[in-house]
């Protein structure tokens, strides 16, 4: 229990002692994460075919809607007896176009076995959803929320909170959610 108490002031110390106090200044770090909207979708697409089929063969069929040799991205064993193998390929669309692309894929579904013996459209589908655009970060907040640590810091040791000597931001590649974090040095006054 002793153990257990112990671990619990400890995580509940933890952002103080993230920051960093010498006698004249002062060291903080904030975070926060930043959003982007959704504004693409993944499709996880299913070719199946006979064994006598290459990948070449296979983009080849469904090249009409966008996949290439780069959206490869499984090779299983199908239920179908006639038709083994399964093709996965994933595409990244813009949600826009979504209504089109499943429209586009409809049709190479009913088609592609006309065209390309031995292979079919088994399945597609909608697997994830994603932002083009990494969130930028908001600086502007974290600086307010490093002055506000830095200024609980600089109280609890009876100083004043003096001006900015150092800062440096960081941002993880992250998509849609972006942890951001700023790291300030403030200067210490008496």
């Amino acid at each position: 229990m002793r153990f257990l108490g112990i671990c619990l002031l400890l995580i509940l110390s933890a952002g103080p002692v993230l920051a960093q106090l010498d006698s004249n200044s002062v060291t903080v770090t904030a975070s926060r994460s930043a959003t982007s909207p959704m504004d693409q979708v993944i499709l996880a697409v299913y070719v199946d075919s006979n064994l006598t089929k290459s990948l070449s063969d296979i983009v080849n069929a469904v090249s009409g809607v966008g996949i290439t040799p780069a959206n490869f991205s499984s090779l299983s064993q199908s239920s179908n007896q006639t038709l083994p193998l399964e093709w996965g390929f994933t595409l990244t669309v813009p949600l826009a176009s979504l209504g089109a692309m499943a429209t586009a894929l409809a049709a190479l579904q009913q088609s592609i076995a006309a065209n390309n013996p031995g292979v079919t459209l088994g399945s597609f589908s909608v697997v994830n959803s994603q932002s083009s655009q990494t969130a930028p970060c908001p600086i502007p907040g974290l600086l307010s929320d490093a002055s506000a640590q830095a200024q609980t810091l600089a109280s609890g040791v009876g100083r004043s909170l003096g001006g900015i000597l150092a800062m440096s931001a960081s941002t993880s590649a992250g998509g849609a959610i972006s942890p951001c974090s700023l790291t300030v040095k403030f200067a210490l006054g008496n």
